[in-house]
C-alpha cells in the first residue's frame, strides 16, 4: 500500500516538474523566404509618334528627327555598399547660344524582381520609368518615375522614392531609387514582417547612353 502511495506521489511530483508556464518571450521572427532575385533593366530608342504622343515635340528637331538605335548600356553589377564612379556632371555653358534640340530621346525601364523559389513563383517589384532626350552631347528634356507590383497576398508593395540631380542643360542625368518591398505580410493584421529596401542608381548621357553605378539587392 505504501509502495503504492510512494509511487502514485513520485508520478505526481514528475508531472508538476514537466509542467513549464508559457513564456514570455517574444516569439522568434519568421526565417525569410527563399528568393531568387533580378535586377535590370530595359531600354528602347523613341519614334517621332512615341515623341509626339508624350508631348516632347518642343525639345526635338522633328523635321529632322530619326529614331536612333538602341541606347547602350554599361550594366555594373555592384556589391552591396560599392559603386562604379559615375562620370562628372558638366553644366551646358551658357556661350552655346540657344538651348539645342534633341536629335534622339530614349526610354529605360529599370526594376529589381524578387521571386520564391517554390511553385507557383510569386513574385514582388520594383521599377522606375525613365525617359530622357539629348541632342548628343546634352540633355535636353528627362524625367523619372517610380512604382512597384507583387501578385501574392503576403507580399506587399509597400513605397519608392527617387533622387534625381542634374538633367536638362546638362551632360549627365543621375537617377538614385530607393524601394520599400514587403515579402512577408501578416495577413490576419495587415503588418509587414521582412522588408527589402534595395537600391538601383543609372546615370543617363545625352547621346543616349546609360551606367548603373548602384545596385543594391
Amino acid at each position: 500500500m505504501l509502495a503504492r502511495s510512494g509511487a502514485a506521489l513520485i508520478a505526481a511530483l514528475a508531472m508538476i516538474v514537466s509542467y513549464a508556464p508559457a513564456s514570455n518571450a517574444a516569439p522568434a521572427a519568421p526565417a525569410a523566404p527563399q528568393m531568387t532575385v533580378v535586377a535590370t533593366s530595359s531600354a528602347h530608342s523613341l519614334t517621332l509618334d512615341e515623341v509626339k504622343a508624350m508631348g516632347l515635340e518642343k525639345y526635338v528637331d522633328t523635321s529632322h528627327y530619326k529614331t536612333s538605335p538602341a541606347p547602350t548600356g554599361q550594366i555594373t553589377i555592384s556589391l552591396p555598399g560599392a559603386t562604379t564612379a559615375p562620370a562628372k556632371a558638366v553644366r551646358r555653358p551658357a556661350s552655346d547660344g540657344a538651348s539645342p534640340q534633341a536629335s534622339g530621346c530614349w526610354s529605360n525601364h529599370e526594376y529589381i524582381k524578387y521571386t520564391a523559389a517554390l511553385w507557383p513563383h510569386p513574385y514582388i517589384e520594383g521599377y522606375a520609368d525613365v525617359t530622357w532626350c539629348g541632342g548628343g552631347t546634352w540633355i535636353t528634356y528627362a524625367n523619372s518615375t517610380c512604382g512597384g507590383d507583387a501578385n501574392w497576398p503576403s507580399y506587399q508593395y509597400e513605397s519608392c522614392n527617387i533622387h534625381a540631380d542634374y538633367g536638362a542643360g546638362w551632360n549627365v542625368y543621375n537617377v538614385d531609387t530607393h524601394w520599400d518591398l514587403c515579402t512577408d505580410v501578416l495577413l490576419t493584421v495587415g503588418n509587414c514582417v521582412i522588408h527589402k529596401n534595395p537600391e538601383m542608381a543609372y546615370q543617363y548621357n545625352g547621346d543616349g547612353g546609360y551606367l548603373r553605378y548602384i545596385n543594391n539587392t
